[in-house]
C-alpha cells in the first residue's frame, strides 16, 4: 500500500491486516491518495521538465494507446487524472510532484489485481469520527480491471504496447526502450537511489511524516467512563488530556500517572510491555491499553508476539 505525502496511514489502511499478510506500507513523495499495488497494478511515470508537465495529456495518451491495442477497452480521462469506464468505475489514478527543476506524474493502471487483498488493505484502522486532522483523504471509488473488458490484456502486454507507441510518437522517433533490472547493489551510480530507498523504508518517514492530528476516545476503566483527547505530532503524543471521575475539579487535568505517555511514539514496538511496566490493573495501564488497541487493534501492550 502506497499512501500520499500528506496522508494519515491509520485513516488509509488496515495496519493490522498489512502486518498479518506481509503487505508493505510506503509513503511516496508526491501527493494524492492511497493505492494498493501488486504485480497486476501497473505504475506508469512521466518525468519531464517543469514547463512540460501535462497530467491530462498523459492520461489521455494512455487511454488512446490502450483503446488502439484493445478495442474493447473504452476509457475516459477525468479530473485529477483518473481513467474511468463508461459506468464510472475507476481503473487509474494519478499523483504528481512539481519542483523548480522538474516534474513527475505517475498513474496506476489496474490490469488484474487481487481485489480481496486490495479492499481489505485499504480499510481504515481509525474511524473518521475519532480523529480531527488536516491530512489528505483518499477519494474512494468503485473500481474495475482492464482484464474484465479484454481477457488478453496483461501487464506485460500493456508495457510492450505503451513502450512501442511512445517510441513511434516521439519526435523523429529518436526514443528507445531500455529495460532496467533492479541492481544487486545500490552503490556507485545508484547511490542517490539507494539513499531514497533506505529513507523510504524507515518508520520515521512512513509514519513519522504523518500530518499532526487529534484523537478523541471514550473508554471505560473499571467503573469509570474516561475521555481521552490526544494531540499527536510527528507520530508522538504531544498533549494528552484525561477527563474522568479521578480528574480534579476542572475535569481536564492530566493524571500524573499518565505523564509517562507524553512524548511517546506511536510506533507499535514502543508499546510492547508498557502495560506490564505500568501495571495491567492500574489506571495508567488500562488507559495505555485503550490507546494502543485503537492504533494497533490486533497487537497492543501485553498482546504482541
Amino acid at each position: 500500500v502506497v499512501i500520499g505525502r500528506m496522508q494519515n496511514p491509520w485513516l488509509e489502511a488496515d495496519v493490522d491486516f498489512l502486518k498479518r499478510n506481509d503487505v508493505a506500507l510506503a509513503r511516496r513523495r508526491s501527493g494524492g491518495g492511497a493505492v494498493y499495488h501488486d504485480c497486476g497494478n501497473l505504475n506508469i511515470s512521466f518525468v519531464t521538465p517543469k514547463d512540460d508537465y501535462r497530467r491530462s495529456a498523459n492520461v489521455e495518451w494512455v487511454a488512446r494507446s490502450l483503446q488502439s491495442a484493445w478495442p474493447g477497452v473504452v476509457l475516459r480521462a477525468c479530473d485529477k487524472g483518473d481513467l474511468r469506464l463508461p459506468n464510472n468505475d475507476k481503473v487509474s489514478g494519478s499523483a504528481a510532484r512539481i519542483t523548480h527543476r522538474g516534474a513527475y506524474h505517475h498513474c496506476t493502471l489496474l490490469v488484474q489485481a487481487d481485489s480481496d487483498s486490495l479492499f481489505a488493505s485499504l480499510e481504515p484502522t481509525l474511524q473518521e469520527g475519532l480523529i480531527r486532522n488536516s491530512a489528505t483523504a483518499s477519494r474512494r471509488s468503485p473500481i474495475s480491471e482492464l482484464q474484465a473488458m479484454a481477457a488478453d490484456c496483461t501487464v506485460e502486454g500493456v508495457c510492450t504496447e505503451l513502450a512501442k507507441r511512445f517510441v513511434e510518437e516521439s519526435p523523429g522517433k529518436t526514443s528507445s526502450v531500455l529495460s532496467i533490472s533492479r541492481p544487486s547493489s545500490l552503490d556507485g551510480a545508484w547511490c542517490d537511489v539507494g539513499k531514497l530507498y533506505s529513507e523510504s523504508k524507515t518508520w520515521e518517514w512512513t509514519y513519522g511524516k504523518t500530518p499532526r492530528f487529534n484523537v478523541h476516545l471514550e473508554t471505560s476503566v473499571d467503573t469509570d467512563v474516561v475521555i481521552l483527547d490526544l494531540e499527536i505530532e510527528r507520530c508522538c503524543i504531544k498533549k494528552l488530556t484525561v477527563t474522568s471521575s479521578r480528574s480534579d475539579a476542572s475535569g481536564t487535568a492530566l493524571d500524573s500517572e499518565l505523564e509517562v505517555l507524553l512524548g511517546m511514539s506511536m510506533r507499535e514496538s514502543d508499546w510492547i510491555g508498557l502495560v506490564d511496566r505500568l501495571g495491567a490493573g492500574t489506571f495508567a495501564g488500562q488507559v495505555c491499553r485503550s490507546i494502543s488497541s485503537l492504533f494497533w487493534p490486533a497487537g497492543g501492550p501485553g498482546r504482541l508476539d
